[in-house]
């Protein structure tokens, strides 16, 4: 899920997977943050992998989640068994939009997000590529094989 730490002032995506906590970073905007927990749940139900085991082959549609079209997304994930904060491109596009006007439109007008830290959407996907990728690696290494 998504947490806000306000002495950070910034947003912490984690996910809990084979009973352990997985920190997914730190975000300046709640929609960014919330896109890592959906990249690294994508992982984990798209078609194909299952909860312990992930096939490399599969991960094409997590990370090039953000650039399909809407229709290419849809049926590429087990929908019973997973839940989203964006369940298409567009729905985090516009949410990431509606965080960054309300944002900018409190501080001073001639301010640019990237001045803020907020990083650009390509930034922003390959850190949560590092971030999933990473996290992963650590549930791969803490899961017993059972068969």
């Amino acid at each position: 899920g998504v947490t806000h730490r306000s002495k950070r002032g910034k947003f912490q995506a984690r996910i809990y997977k084979c009973n352990n906590e997985y920190n997914l970073g730190l975000y300046e905007l709640a929609a960014d943050a919330a896109f890592a927990y959906d990249t690294a749940n994508r992982l984990f139900h798209s078609k194909g992998n299952d909860r312990k085991q992930v096939k490399l082959e599969d991960t094409r549609f997590v990370f090039d989640w953000i650039n399909m079209s809407d229709e290419e997304c849809s049926g590429a994930i087990k929908e019973e068994k997973a839940t989203f904060n964006f369940s298409s491109p567009s729905d985090f596009k516009q949410a990431r939009s509606r965080e960054l006007k309300i944002r900018f439109q409190a501080k001073d007008s001639n301010a640019s997000f990237q001045d803020a830290g907020v990083p650009t959407e390509g930034d922003l996907v390959m850190k949560v590529r590092k971030e999933v990728l990473s996290m992963a690696r650590m549930v791969a290494a803490n899961t017993p094989d059972v068969p």
